[in-house]
């Protein structure tokens, strides 16, 4: 029989390890850093940018944007 898993417990899980991966790599003078390549301003790509950067601060992961425009076609 299988095991059911709650999306809310396996998010938590990975959160746990990512923080402590984290804090593993700062302590070999290493800072983990995300960088989100955006082109565009749609509101849909705006609200991930957003949340990615909140989940990158909970977990202490730096976070680093770039932001290109689309030219008009």
């Amino acid at each position: 029989m299988g095991v059911l898993m709650k999306g809310i417990d396996v998010a938590n899980v990975m959160k746990e390890k990512l923080i402590c991966e984290a804090e593993m790599l700062k302590e070999d003078g290493i800072s983990p850093c995300l960088a989100i390549v955006r082109v565009g301003e749609r509101p849909d790509d705006l609200s991930y940018e957003r949340g990615a950067r909140k989940r990158m601060a909970m977990v202490g992961i730096d976070g680093a944007s770039r932001r290109y425009r689309t030219r008009g076609v």
